[in-house]
């Protein structure tokens, strides 16, 4: 069985993370229902996922969504003191096995994470297998392993910046630039069309510049301010590039997990992220295609939910169906 090192967790309190549920029907989430745990990629937030949160029910009504905003983005900022202690994927895991706890729910019995979110995922699933998250499960022990890990166009291993090319290199290139250039944004600013100008002088790309825009909330005194909180954002996308996941891919693809399947969707349309090298790495470690499996979503680039959201649901069928 797989361990965990105890320094990849911070000895910090843990942190509360703003959440949201989706279900089916106009009502409080019910029990009875099991819970889909979804995640945001970097700079995005709940919101980002709601409307494919809403898919998922209406097509599996037996199943509920919890949304959550990762450390650093959405309305988690505004609930946390983070001091010195940045998060990494691991921290950020245990954070939402604490929410989980904090608001009543039980262990999700699938979790999907977007990039980052996957990433994310990734250390949950590493987690509960390694016995981390039975403190704030005591009663459910036998349940915190999720039966179902999604990972949607986020690498497993260690992304390195040598081995990109093309759009992978061009928007690994465009996170970082960003995030020095929001940096020397003096804030607040007027208003979108402002920082939008400020950013794209700076270098950054018009989708990107757009999309944080999309960070912005009123300051009390006047004109806007990020709700993202930059350094956390910084130090989670270093961590997302630096861990490694390899090693449980082989452990779930080995099957030596009972109960528990890890299904990694490559985006169609983002073939610079998955060079052969890297693909033929993955499926060498699927062994018996059962347990772990990598698939491709066609018309799709790397925001697979939004570009083609029915061929995931079709992927996702066979097990939200059965279950």
């Amino acid at each position: 069985m797989l361990l965990l090192p105890r320094s990849s967790f911070s000895t910090i309190c843990r942190s509360l993370l703003a959440h949201e549920w989706v279900t089916s029907v106009a009502e409080v989430p019910a029990n009875k229902h099991k819970t889909i745990l979804l995640l945001h990629g970097l700079f995005g937030d709940k919101k980002n996922l709601k409307r494919f949160a809403k898919q998922m029910c209406q097509r599996f009504s037996k199943w509920q969504v919890l949304l959550v905003d990762l450390p650093g983005h959405g309305e988690t900022p505004a609930l946390n003191k983070f001091a010195d202690n940045l998060p990494s994927v691991h921290s950020t895991a245990e954070d939402i096995a604490y929410t989980c706890a904090q608001i009543g729910s039980a262990p999700p019995t699938a979790v999907i994470g977007h990039s980052l979110g996957g990433k994310v995922a990734l250390a949950y699933l590493e987690s509960s297998i390694s016995g981390h998250f039975d403190t704030y499960f005591p009663l459910r022990a036998t349940t915190i392993v999720p039966r179902s890990t999604w990972t949607l166009d986020s690498v497993p291993g260690i992304v390195k910046r040598e081995e990109m090319s093309g759009a992978t290199k061009r928007h690994f290139d465009n996170v970082d630039n960003v995030l020095k250039a929001v940096a020397r944004v003096r804030m607040p600013v007027a208003s979108k069309s402002v920082l939008m100008a400020e950013l794209l002088q700076q270098g950054v790309s018009e989708a990107m510049a757009q999309r944080m825009t999309m960070n912005m909330a009123s300051a009390p005194g006047g004109g806007l301010v990020f709700v993202l909180d930059l350094r956390i954002c910084g130090a989670l996308f270093n961590n997302y590039s630096s861990t490694d996941f390899l090693p449980l891919v082989e452990l779930i693809g080995s099957g030596v997990v009972p109960g528990s399947r890890l299904d990694m969707v490559r985006a169609g349309r983002n073939a610079s992220s998955w060079p052969a090298h890297r693909v033929t790495a993955l499926e060498s470690l699927c062994v018996n295609g059962k347990s772990a499996t990598l698939s491709v979503l066609p018309k799709s680039g790397h925001n697979v939910h939004i570009d083609n959201p029915s061929g995931l649901l079709e992927l996702m069928t066979p097990f939200f169906s059965a279950e």
